[in-house]
């Protein structure tokens, strides 16, 4: 026989099943990181060199640098880097993503030109979109008669993308922004046309529209132009400075990969090799084996990589990477 007790002790029961399956339903998703966040949902769209799921493991020491774009306590980060690395793909594409998935905000992406940022929007951001089931549907398509949206304006639920040139100061004035993306700033005019003469580069123009956000990102990247007047460069001294350092396969010893330590023998690029220490100008061996690294163990090495801060304490972050790092490259097509 059932008794008053049992059906109280039933009810309870009830009542914790609805509890714990509302918790269940409602909760929010788990906050991943930027690299969690590509390696689970982003895929490469139509016109990628590869095709499929993307992998953080392509370009590993990207891992870090997404992270850190998409952490909200960290207000800056400087990628100075060069060309075959998987900077757009790898931290410009990622970034769009995750804020349009995880967490949507107004957002802009600056090229150097209009017409760079209409290349970039048609021949990356677009396929980004059609081949991530995630952000699929998000934008409504451009060319269909009920789209809200253009080439250089992306409307998605919760935030809006706005991609422009720095040639075009009725672009940087327009909106505040959230998160500023600036690809290849190296490549900014020192002016934007329309700009004012007290509204500075474009850059500066562009950050004053972040200004009402208490959680804003600036995100710099771009290869390097001239040494002492590169504006990446110049943002990167004033970062933490971290470069990618990588262990030798041979006696473990951290190192950080420059030019000057890639050997070749009687111009031949097929001999490339990569020489372990830090060598003297004249030739001494101060640091490391010294032991011949071939191409074969780049990947190794490169997966076990660490960023290391030269300037630890300063608040915006600053990365340092080169194509002797790139898996997308090689050390003797470097040399060729």
């Amino acid at each position: 026989m059932t008794t008053a007790l049992d059906q109280l002790n039933g009810h309870r029961t009830a009542l914790r099943i609805e509890r714990d399956l509302r918790r269940v339903i409602f909760a929010p998703p788990p906050r991943l990181t930027g690299s969690e966040w590509a390696d689970r949902f982003r895929y490469f769209g139509e016109g990628s060199p590869e095709e499929g799921r993307f992998r953080m493991a392509r370009t590993p020491y990207f891992r870090e640098v997404l992270d850190a774009c998409c952490d909200p306590a960290i207000e800056q980060v400087v990628i100075m880097k060069s060309a075959r690395v998987g900077y757009t793909e790898g931290v410009v594409g990622n970034v769009v993503g995750f804020h349009m998935h995880q967490s949507p905000c107004a957002m802009m992406v600056m090229q150097p030109t209009v017409d760079d940022a209409k290349g970039w929007s048609k021949e990356n951001l677009d396929p980004m979109l059609r081949a991530t089931p995630v952000l699929r549907g998000k934008v409504t398509e451009s060319g269909r008669r009920d789209a809200k949206n253009t080439m250089q304006f992306k409307k998605y639920p919760g935030g809006f993308l706005v991609v422009t040139g720095a040639n075009a100061a009725s672009g940087l004035r327009r909106r505040s922004i959230r998160t500023l993306l600036g690809d290849e700033v190296d490549g900014f005019a020192l002016s934007a046309k329309g700009a004012r003469a007290h509204e500075g580069d474009p850059w500066t123009l562009a950050v004053k529209r972040t200004e009402n956000y208490w959680d804003r990102k600036l995100i710099a990247g771009s290869t390097p132009t001239d040494k002492g007047t590169s504006k990446i460069e110049a943002l990167f001294n004033l970062s933490d400075q971290r470069y990618y350092f990588v262990p030798c396969p041979h006696c473990q010893y951290m190192q950080r990969l420059v030019w000057s330590n890639i050997r070749w023998e009687d111009r031949d690029p097929e001999t490339v090799h990569y020489v372990c220490g830090v060598i003297s100008k004249d030739g001494e061996l101060l640091e490391g084996c010294g032991k011949t690294i071939l191409e074969e163990h780049k990947p190794w090495m490169v997966a076990r990589g660490e960023w290391q801060p030269q300037r630890p304490g300063r608040k915006t972050r600053g990365y340092h990477v080169w194509t002797a790092y790139s898996l997308l490259s090689s050390w003797s097509r470097m040399v060729e």
